[in-house]
């Protein structure tokens, strides 16, 4: 299986992405007095980003609407630190993204700026001990001490895994699983830990099957970072699980078959695309789509038989992220749209 391009990012999200898990990582991790004033039953992960492109090898961002209990509404901006110690630049980089967000506030009509809570998530080995207000990044001698007041401030509020101990690290399991891991991803003593992690989610709160997906889930992160082999986690798995874990473990070995498939077909596609001519791209893509969904409709395939050769060049890129054959006729309807305006 191809590592992302950030896979400790690619974890967070996947356990954000579900309402419950968020909730409940907002309730323990922000500040009481701030956590009492959001009604988090109105919380909307946001596909905002504002990470540098080369900094995404350690930072990634999540942005969450969140409901007031007055009714309104405000913004959790939250930045993964994934470095495995700390970097006294964070502060910098936040108010870099804040006010990117500010600026398009103001472009979309906003008469004043958002509130946005700053929220920093760090898991490295290294406790982090900076200060985490944004003018000590100032060189200020005395005789300017006088005037910060002319400087902008602002202090950002850090959840930091390193400063919990693994028995505080409880609550909602899926959530105290991940965090778990991650604590413990940089950490030497990872293979002693994980199968503690796994077994948080023999909880009677959370169905087998959500526990199972989340233990699979899991199993491909730390494959991933190479920390764990194979081996390892089957044994880690049955530890936890008992039978369970053999069957979580063949739908992780499956999952990483069936990605070493789709990337081959995808490397021969392109190849093909490449060196064919439109009859050659369009017969690749036909193939594609017929072994991944199966026989198409004959006005699927006359549709398709229309497309131009740049068309077919963008539908081969797009058709690795199709979950079924209704997104194929959802994409072409989208690009006979395009076309006509």
């Amino acid at each position: 299986m191809q590592e992302p391009k950030n896979l400790h990012d690619n974890f967070f999200k996947q356990l954000m992405s579900d309402k419950r898990s968020a909730v409940e990582f907002f309730q323990k991790y922000l500040p009481r007095y701030f956590a009492a004033l959001l009604d988090l039953k109105r919380i909307e992960l946001m596909s905002d980003s504002f990470v540098d492109e080369g900094l995404k090898e350690h930072l990634s961002d999540k942005l969450f609407r969140v409901g007031l209990i007055d009714g309104s509404e405000t913004y959790i901006y939250v930045l993964l630190e994934h470095k495995s110690y700390p970097d006294k630049w964070v502060a910098l980089q936040l108010l870099r993204y804040l006010v990117q967000f500010w600026e398009d506030a103001r472009r979309n009509g906003a008469s004043k700026l958002p509130f946005v809570f700053p929220f920093v998530f760090y898991h490295g080995k290294n406790r982090w001990r900076l200060n985490r207000n944004f003018s000590s990044l100032f060189d200020m001698t005395k005789e300017l001490e006088g005037f910060t007041n002319f400087l902008p401030d602002f202090k950002y509020h850090l959840c930091d895994t390193s400063e919990y101990a693994d028995e505080e690290i409880t609550g909602y399991a899926p959530v105290a699983s991940a965090l778990r891991v991650m604590k413990h991803i940089f950490r030497k003593d990872l293979k002693e830990t994980f199968v503690e992690a796994f077994e948080l989610l023999n909880s009677e709160e959370i169905s087998k099957e959500l526990a199972e997906e989340r233990a699979r889930v899991t199993s491909n992160y730390l494959l991933l970072t190479e920390r764990i082999n194979k081996k390892e986690l089957a044994v880690g798995l049955k530890t936890a699980f008992g039978e369970r874990g053999v069957k979580v473990m063949q739908t992780v070995v499956k999952d990483w078959i069936e990605e070493g498939l789709q990337q081959g077909l995808q490397q021969g596609l392109q190849q093909g695309l490449q060196q064919g001519k439109q009859e050659g791209k369009l017969e690749l893509v036909l193939n594609v789509l017929q072994k991944r969904f199966g026989q198409l409709s004959k006005q699927t395939q006359k549709q398709l038989q229309q497309l131009s050769s740049a068309q077919l060049d963008e539908l081969s890129l797009a058709l690795f992220d199709f979950q079924s054959a209704r997104d194929v006729n959802v994409w072409l309807k989208q690009n006979q749209k395009a076309k006509a305006k």
